[in-house]
């Protein structure tokens, strides 16, 4: 199966995956890939419009370096994925509701991530303007 390049993509993912904070998040790695496997098969950019709805595990990828320092005694491994997304016209969207169980302050939140009232209500809304659902 091969992309349509004539077709216009709309996708909201459930990023909720995350183990090893020394590491790059590969739900995020899979965001970048599956956009380069678009634009390899010739899906122009503004025709693929992608919304991560960020939660769980994934909720630690969004801290900027600061934040996660202080948790992790490393700099944010995903810092510069995130950077590369936004450019890329990724909404990414951190669940408000995971902040705060992890105890996450506003201030610790990487400046190319937007707050969401909740994982359940990014996708609810997208989904009903006819996004497709994934899930990494």
């Amino acid at each position: 199966v091969v992309p349509d390049a004539k077709q216009k993509y709309d996708i909201v993912i459930d990023v909720y995956s995350g183990e090893d904070p020394t590491q790059l998040n590969g739900a995020l790695n899979n965001v970048a890939r599956m956009i380069n496997l678009h634009a390899i098969a010739g899906v122009h950019p503004d025709s693929i419009h992608v919304v991560l709805a960020i939660h769980g595990k994934a909720t630690k990828s969004v801290l900027n370096d600061d934040g996660y320092v202080s948790r992790y005694n490393i700099k944010n491994p995903n810092h510069d994925l995130m950077v590369e997304l936004k450019a890329a016209g990724v909404k990414l969207a951190v669940c408000g509701q995971s902040l705060i169980g992890r105890k996450i302050d506003l201030n610790e939140i990487n400046e190319n991530v937007e707050i969401a009232t909740s994982m359940l209500t990014t996708v609810t809304t997208y989904q009903l303007k006819g996004y497709t659902l994934l899930r990494f």
